[in-house]
């Protein structure tokens, strides 16, 4: 028995595909800019120490990445401020705390999870209602029976080929599969990716999520960053850049006047 070609509407693509694009980016914007609000306020527990911490290991990936650039006698200078063996940075200790020490960051910590969680069930209860029991697209290739319930969500239609695509499967797939694009609008600390991360954490067990309650051990992050920087070998990138710009002056200039011989003879009558 042959499969039966369906023809879709075109008022499907305007009435439906375009408003679930339009409606998951601005939705995914303005959550970000909702966790800003929420988690912004004069009672942050940032420390100077924990500023100046976060900007030297700025500093030394980028004395790793770009030390090329500066003079053999720079890069060990500041090779040494890291890495000395005795009062390198890398080499001091911090205190080790516990998250769950302090209440009001544990109560911080669940009213951002608590802003991500409730508007995303909102959004997706809302798209289902508006949106569900649609057909989309159809993808270029075929596909096995095993794909369905994740091509083909809010369908239960036992005869429709694998390759169709559902709205409220495509809906699961930009939710998860444009936040590639927000670093590009919203920069890297986006709300976005800790969104993404939390659903994550849940479908992996929450096994992450319980190690996220811990701060982070500046300790062993030092110590990664001083093995990275031992390593660390200079190589001057600009040897050779001053002979490269004079031979290809010096060349330029040479085309120039072999293009033009009579220029020579014109200058000097010229002068006569």
């Amino acid at each position: 028995m042959s499969e039966t070609e369906l023809t879709l509407d075109p008022a499907i693509r305007l009435w439906v595909l375009l408003p679930i694009f339009l409606i998951t980016f601005l939705f995914n914007i303005s959550v970000h800019y909702i966790s800003t609000i929420f988690s912004s306020g004069p009672d942050k527990n940032v420390t100077p120490q924990e500023i100046q911490d976060g900007q030297a290991l700025v500093r030394a990936k980028q004395l790793i990445r770009n030390g090329g650039f500066i003079p053999k006698e720079a890069f060990l200078s500041r090779k040494s401020y890291f890495n000395d063996s005795e009062e390198g940075y890398f080499k001091q200790t911090r205190p080790t705390l516990n998250i769950l020490q302090d209440p009001s960051a544990m109560l911080n910590m669940q009213m951002g999870k608590m802003v991500q969680i409730i508007p995303m069930m909102l959004i997706g209860g809302w798209m289902s209602f508006v949106f569900s029991g649609f057909l989309l697209t159809k993808v270029p290739f075929p596909l096995t029976a095993r794909f369905k319930p994740m091509l083909q969500t809010g369908l239960d239609i036992e005869n429709l080929d694998a390759s169709w695509v559902s709205s409220m499967s495509l809906y699961i797939l930009c939710a998860f599969g444009l936040r590639s694009v927000y670093p590009l609008i919203l920069g890297e600390a986006s709300a976005v990716f800790d969104q993404t991360k939390l659903f994550a954490d849940q479908a992996a067990g929450g096994a992450d999520m319980a190690a996220g309650l811990k701060q982070q051990d500046m300790n062993k992050i030092f110590k990664a960053e001083w093995e990275g920087m031992e390593v660390a070998r200079y190589e001057d990138r600009l040897e050779g850049v001053l002979d490269d710009f004079f031979k290809q002056e010096s060349l330029i200039e040479s085309a120039g006047e072999y293009s033009h011989p009579e220029t020579k003879g014109n200058r000097k009558a010229k002068l006569d």
